[in-house]
């Protein structure tokens, strides 16, 4: 019994191209664009395999940035208008900002200023605010 397609010339796929066309693809979906599909005419290297893989999915942000204590308000303006006001227009992303704060003094905090700092942190609902005592 012979196969109706017995007359029809094998096609040969290297594996290399077929790995790199996989991945090329994956990456074109994840990013919408197509200018990157390999030509399967012209042998494929390493290079072409990590272009897609440098366009991976990214699914999460962390970020950390000491602000300047003499213009910290300046300093979080921008933050918020130049990378928080991105990541919050981004469709799913859901935000989530931390403040943290440290504050030390060789000569300690005096009485009226611990007690302000401490009602006003509770007021704001500071998840921890505390002094520490030498």
């Amino acid at each position: 019994m012979t196969s109706q397609n017995a007359n029809l010339p094998g096609i040969a796929i290297k594996p290399e191209l077929a790995e790199a066309q996989r991945v090329a693809d994956l990456a074109a979906a994840v990013s919408g664009a197509t200018e990157d599909r390999v030509d399967a005419t012209t042998p494929t290297t390493i290079p072409s395999v990590q272009r897609a893989a440098d366009r991976a999915l990214k699914i999460r942000y962390f970020g950390s940035k000491e602000l300047n204590p003499d213009r910290y308000g300046t300093d979080f303006k921008k933050i918020a208008d130049e990378v928080l006001a991105h990541l919050a227009a981004t469709p799913g992303a859901r935000l989530k900002v931390r403040v943290d704060i440290e504050a030390p003094t060789p000569s300690g905090f005096d009485a009226s200023k611990v007690r302000t700092i401490l009602e006003n942190a509770n007021a704001l609902k500071f998840e921890q605010s505390e002094f520490e005592e030498r």
